[in-house]
């Protein structure tokens, strides 16, 4: 093992610019529990998913992994200027360069393989200038588009059609790919893609709808699983090519969910749970609202917008996210609980109302704070990944479940204090929102 000594932090909650060692920010905390829990080897550092884990178990992956911590550390290096940040984000892209023979077995997803990797490292080499980052994003990206298989009138790489590891969550890779490493092949890929879930989708007398695959036993109609995700990246795909098709299901796929709202702007987390309302990004409105918000950018139909400001002042109005309902369990992660959702209001007041907004954030940012525990280097969360498993306990150090995206939370809201921009846009996040 390897320690990086960490450089003076510079205080961001109040947004000074002088380093400030009596008042840390909490997102310099995890840093520093971050820098703790890295493993060395050389010049190659991983991260245990949960350092205190009997058997630690280890993942290059973006949901849980060392994509998460790496975009973190790229973010908190752009935000404060701590080198040591920038270098624990090379650390981490050392990792990734080293399962690059594993691809394989990884999978393309984005949240669970491949596409996450070539994204990490491909930001990785616009921070840090160093070619080899770069080459590494460009093997990911052959080994995705090489594994594509013809399906239909289109393309895809399984039969999983979601955003976490599925061909939505592909396709929104490669949109980003053709324009950021300037391979234009890689949008004629989305578009194949796209044309196969078109094919896909089924035809409700609302709308049209999504299963995670053909078969699956529960309809989850989130953005994580369901018909908001593969929504979403088709509405993306008609920004990209202008093809009316894709907008014609894309709007389907939000009337759909639209019949499936009730009166508070909140969709249901499955069929077979119809009064179950998760609130997160993986099947709440801080997921679904990114479709919406899409959708009312490009053809100005305002009922998108009311969407979410219906879900938003509903949550706030009736303390949903402080009552803990039971889709809102004991958790702050970025996936399911309480940073999911403060994004949410952070990048959606504009709709929802700029008091009710100041509000959620500020009590769901005082939820975290109270919650946060106090290592021997930094803060870390113990939480529950599971709704139906409240009991079972992590301290994770990723971006879905851990601190890697708690930190990126607080880094997005000081951001927004002091009227910067993020550093770090995922390709399922609403660029034009946000950068």
């Amino acid at each position: 093992m390897r320690w990086i000594a960490p450089l003076p932090m510079i205080t961001l909650l109040c947004c000074q610019s002088q380093p400030d060692q009596q008042n840390p920010g909490l997102a310099d905390e995890v840093a520093l529990w971050l820098d703790a829990q890295a493993e060395w080897q050389e010049e190659l550092a991983k991260w245990p998913i949960d350092p205190e884990a009997g058997e630690s178990r280890y993942s290059p992956n973006l949901y849980s992994g060392s994509c998460g911590v790496l975009l973190f550390y790229l973010e908190h290096h752009a935000q404060t200027g701590r080198e040591a940040s920038l270098q624990m984000a090379k650390g981490a892209g050392e990792d990734l360069l080293e399962n690059l023979p594993g691809l394989a077995s990884l999978g393309p997803g984005l949240y669970t393989g491949a596409a996450g990797m070539g994204f990490a490292l491909e930001e990785l080499y616009r921070s840090s200038g160093e070619e080899r980052y770069h080459l590494g994003a460009l093997a990911i990206l052959d080994f995705i588009m090489a594994g594509a298989e013809p399906a239909g009138q289109g393309a895809s790489w399984g039969p999983v059609t979601d955003i976490i590891s599925g061909d939505a969550g592909i396709g929104l890779y490669l949109l980003w790919a053709a324009q950021a490493m300037e391979r234009p092949e890689a949008l004629e890929l989305s578009r194949a893609a796209g044309q196969h879930l078109i094919q896909l989708a089924e035809e409700r007398d609302s709308g049209l709808a999504w299963q995670m695959a053909a078969g699956y036993a529960r309809e989850m109609p989130g953005f994580s699983h369901g018909s908001a995700g593969v929504a979403y990246f088709l509405a993306r795909l008609y920004q990209e090519t202008g093809e009316e098709s894709f907008l014609q299901a894309a709007k389907a796929g939000g009337s759909y969910l639209e019949s499936l709202s009730d009166e508070r702007g909140l969709i249901y987390h499955n069929q077979t749970n119809p009064d179950l309302f998760y609130l997160g990004w993986c099947h709440g409105p801080a997921g679904s609202a990114r479709l919406f918000d899409l959708l009312n950018q490009i053809t100005g139909e305002r009922k998108w917008a009311q969407w979410i400001t219906q879900a938003g002042k509903s949550m706030q109005a009736g303390d949903m996210a402080l009552q803990r309902p039971p889709g809102f369990w004991n958790s702050h992660g970025q996936c399911c609980g309480s940073a999911g959702l403060a994004e949410f209001y952070l990048d959606y007041a504009n709709l929802i109302g700029r008091d009710e907004s100041q509000h959620m954030i500020a009590a769901l940012s005082a939820e975290i704070r109270r919650d946060r525990i106090s290592m021997p280097a930094g803060i870390a969360w113990k939480q529950a990944e599971h709704r139906t498993r409240p009991e079972e306990l992590s301290t994770q150090t990723g971006y879905a479940q851990g601190a890697a995206g708690i930190g990126m939370f607080f880094l997005h809201l000081d951001a927004a204090e002091a009227g910067r921009r993020r550093r770090i846009v995922l390709p399922d996040a609403n660029v034009a929102s946000l950068r």
